[in-house]
C-alpha cells in the first residue's frame, strides 16, 4: 500500500525501502520457524559376509563438452566393496534401475 500511494504522489520507492519501513513500524509477519530435519548419525553398516548388503547410488555429473548432465548408477557390495554393476546415460529412468535389479 505504501508503494501505491507514494507512486500516486510522484515518488517511486524501492521494495527494499518498503521492507525497511514495514519492519520499523512492526508491520511484518514473524518469520516462520523451520522444522528440524533428522539426519542419520553414526550409522555404520557391518555386513556379515559378501552379498548380504548391497547398496545402489545414482550420481549426477556435468559433462563440459556437451553442456549436459549425465547420470551414473552404481550397485556395490558393501562387504567386499566390489562394484557389481554400473550404468550411465543422459537419462536415468526407473526402467533402467529395475533392469539392474532383475
Amino acid at each position: 500500500m505504501i508503494a501505491v500511494t507514494s507512486a500516486i504522489m510522484g515518488f517511486y520507492i524501492n521494495h527494499k525501502k518498503v521492507y525497511r519501513l514495514m519492519q520499523a513500524y512492526v508491520l511484518l509477519e514473524p518469520p516462520r520457524k523451520r522444522t528440524g530435519r533428522t539426519f542419520v548419525q553414526y550409522r555404520q553398516i557391518v555386513p556379515k559376509g559378501p552379498l548380504r548388503v548391497i547398496e545402489m547410488d545414482i550420481k549426477q555429473l556435468w559433462i563440459h563438452g556437451t553442456q549436459k548432465k549425465a547420470y551414473v548408477l552404481t550397485v556395490i557390495d558393501t562387504y567386499t566393496r566390489y562394484v557389481l554393476h554400473w550404468d550411465y546415460g543422459y537419462h536415468m529412468t526407473s526402467t533402467q534401475v529395475e533392469s539392474v535389479w532383475q
